[in-house]
């Protein structure tokens, strides 16, 4: 395991000291547990088929106005 030495303002330090104590945490750990969520976040699983077809569509690709002059025409 690596060490890291950050600097907080001391409010945010207090409050992360009293989280972990009612947590029965150390403050690494907290800080361990937050990095983990934040992976989770970064990282959306895709279903294997849906992957295969991401990114096909054109980035330009205007939906919802192509749509609307779809049915303007087709109820003309």
């Amino acid at each position: 395991m690596s060490t890291l030495n950050i600097s907080l303002p001391q409010t945010d330090l207090e409050f992360l000291q009293q989280y972990a104590q009612q947590q029965n945490l150390t403050v690494s750990e907290v800080i361990t547990q937050w990095v983990r969520c934040l992976q989770v976040r970064e990282k959306p699983s895709l279903h294997p088929q849906l992957a295969t077809i991401t990114g096909i569509l054109p980035t330009n690709l205007n939906v919802r106005d192509d749509y609307y002059q779809h049915i303007l025409r087709k109820h003309q």
